[in-house]
């Protein structure tokens, strides 16, 4: 059974199209939702997405791996919209490849393009750029992964074809929102961190002041005679913060783990509102029973289940819940306070 993905930021929606269904290839960390019932909104074409379309159709003709190859007749495939797409979603990974940052950009907005609820379109569209396995860009040439796909869709030419543009149309009006969102948190998170460490000094200057203050006026309220003596100061007792760091679990696909904004199995709740990497820390806030996810083993994952969500110190303004399954708490969480039922 497809368990949710593992992953901070607010996913566009994109149109679930009435389309027979395909059979999804295993993709790690990354399916619709552990029933696979989900619905969505529309995000309708524009001129953007429909050049970005028009540019995914010419990168699959070329296929991911030979993007920037040069021969006596071809030179490298032109799509600047990809790539300024790409670029941006890579955030601080800009040393890799133009083509390893398209796959990246790729395998992840498919996996949350399928997350929306859109299964059976991620899947047709991911049987056109990569191989059987859903990870990577195989040998296969794209004619191969296009006869592939066409014969595993069951249409025939001319209704393959069409199907094709409509759902890159798709699929290009989710990714430009989509890679909008995940670029953002790294942003949000570096200023709330900047204004966290000034707030931070500020308050120790204040409280060396008063600390000094205070040390002061006790050896003169001690010593009326003024002789000399020392007087015990007790530092003020803080609460330890507890981390949780998250955990990809070893997974072949990606190391991406999606956030959520609650923990029951009502569809609003599966829908990831933010990301983070695998080894990334936060703030763990307090601990409560929600629905329970599952690994993928078949993705190289170490087997793993948990019914125990954390509320973390995410991103500003909303609530976000991470799953234990994949996440940890190197001190343990038995001491992590319960969540008030509304946190």
């Amino acid at each position: 059974m497809p368990q949710e993905p593992k992953s901070s930021v607010a996913l566009p929606s994109a149109p679930r199209l009435d389309a027979e269904s395909c059979a999804t290839p295993s993709v790690p960390k990354h399916p619709a939702t552990d029933n696979g019932a989900m619905t969505s909104g529309s995000s309708p074409a524009t001129p953007r997405s429909r050049a970005l379309a028009d540019e995914l159709t010419r990168a699959r003709r070329r296929g991911l791996a030979d993007l920037d190859l040069t021969t006596s007749n071809q030179g490298p495939v032109a799509t600047p919209e990809l790539d300024g797409l790409a670029t941006r979603h890579a955030r601080d990974n800009q040393q890799t490849s133009r083509s390893a940052r398209i796959t990246e950009l790729l395998r992840e907005g498919l996996a949350a393009f399928e997350n929306t609820g859109n299964r059976a379109e991620a899947a047709f569209i991911r049987r056109l750029f990569f191989d059987s396995t859903g990870l990577a860009p195989g040998p296969s040439r794209p004619a191969d992964l296009l006869d592939r796909a066409r014969k595993a869709s069951g249409l025939d030419e001319d209704g393959f074809s069409k199907r094709r543009h409509l759902y890159f149309e798709h699929f290009a009006a989710f990714l430009i929102p989509f890679v909008e969102e995940v670029a953002q948190v790294p942003q949000k998170r570096g200023d709330d961190a900047r204004r966290s460490w000034r707030l931070g000094l500020g308050v120790i200057t204040v409280l060396a002041v008063i600390a000094v203050i205070v040390i002061l006026t006790r050896k003169t309220d001690d010593n009326p005679s003024g002789n000399r003596g020392t007087t015990a100061v007790t530092p003020p007792r803080t609460s330890p913060v507890t981390t949780l760091t998250f955990d990809s679990l070893g997974s072949r696909s990606s190391d991406i783990i999606y956030v959520y904004p609650g923990v029951t199995t009502a569809t609003a709740d599966r829908r990831p509102n933010g990301t983070f990497r695998n080894g990334d820390k936060v703030k763990a806030l307090c601990i409560l029973t929600g629905r329970r996810i599952s690994s993928d083993t078949s993705a190289g994952e170490q087997e793993r289940s948990s019914d125990q969500w954390v509320l973390i110190d995410g991103s500003p303004g909303i609530k976000q819940y991470a799953t234990l399954t994949y996440a940890k708490i190197e001190s343990g969480a038995s001491h992590l306070p319960n969540c008030a039922v509304d946190s």
